[in-house]
């Protein structure tokens, strides 16, 4: 798994390539939530995330809950439809905007 990230002003984008699964959560959790400082959206490009696990969902719903606090929002482009069904048999495609 690599992740990109670039900060623009209150807004952090995030592109993730490769799988987010329980081996690789911990460092997804620890390369996002240490950017999130003075962000208040967060905006993941998924086109080549491979797959996510329930592991890699706990992360998402860490930021959902850390970004709501400050009344911001995460959105999500370029997901595939296989990612997109994982999202939406769990129910994350109701704390996450899809663009």
């Amino acid at each position: 798994m690599t992740v990109e990230k670039t900060k623009d002003g209150s807004e952090l984008n995030v592109r993730v390539v490769g799988s987010v699964d329980s081996e690789t959560a911990p460092a997804f959790r620890d390369e996002v939530m240490g950017e999130v400082e003075g962000v208040n959206t967060i905006s993941f490009d998924l086109k080549e995330l491979d797959y996510i696990s329930s592991a890699g969902l706990r992360v998402f719903l860490e930021l959902y809950k850390e970004i709501v606090k400050k009344q911001g929002k995460i959105t999500v482009h370029n997901m595939s439809d296989e990612v997109k069904e994982v999202f939406e048999i769990t129910g994350f495609l109701d704390i996450v905007d899809i663009q």
